[in-house]
């Protein structure tokens, strides 16, 4: 009875431990790195506006920095998801973009993107907005990454219509 009760003491670790990995269905590069991999995850969450994928990026409580293509600052994690709700649940935009530039240096990740958005306005002209976008992640202690700041440039606008 002794050996028995040994054995499911030494063994418990090994077993939930297990369990545990099971539930986690994201592969292990996914999780820890490299920033890489997660900043392109990040912008495939934007262009097909999936907001589960997108929030993963994203840390409650920090003061994500946003400005905005108008030149508005917005700080704080309210602020910026109030930002991005009106993208997220909109249904006819389509969002492009290039990368530019991807930087990883020990706790810090950084890319930029030339990105284009074409959607239909309030006053239903068709216009297409040219951007250049960077962000700064940070990594954390868990692994992963999550955004820290988001900058929007507008570099041009055009109506598709006339």
């Amino acid at each position: 009875m002794k050996m028995f009760f040994f054995l499911v003491c030494l063994s418990l670790p090994l077993v939930l431990h297990a369990v545990e990995g099971e539930s986690d269905t994201r592969c292990r590069e996914e999780v820890v790195g490299p920033f890489e991999t997660h900043f392109s995850r990040f912008l495939e969450s934007v262009r097909t506006r999936d907001w589960d994928v997108f929030i993963e990026y994203l840390e409650p409580g920090t003061d994500i920095i946003a400005v905005l293509p108008d030149g508005k600052v917005h700080t704080g994690y309210t602020a910026f998801l109030e930002t991005q709700k009106g993208y997220f649940s909109g249904k006819t935009g389509v969002f492009t973009y290039k990368v530019r530039k991807v930087e990883e240096s020990g706790e810090m990740g950084f890319g930029s993107i030339d990105a284009t958005y074409e959607d239909v306005g309030t006053d239903g002209a068709r216009f297409r907005l040219t951007l250049y976008i960077s962000f700064v992640f940070k990594k954390r202690q868990s692994g992963g990454w999550y955004m820290i700041h988001d900058q929007n440039a507008l570099r041009g606008k055009e109506l598709l219509d006339e």
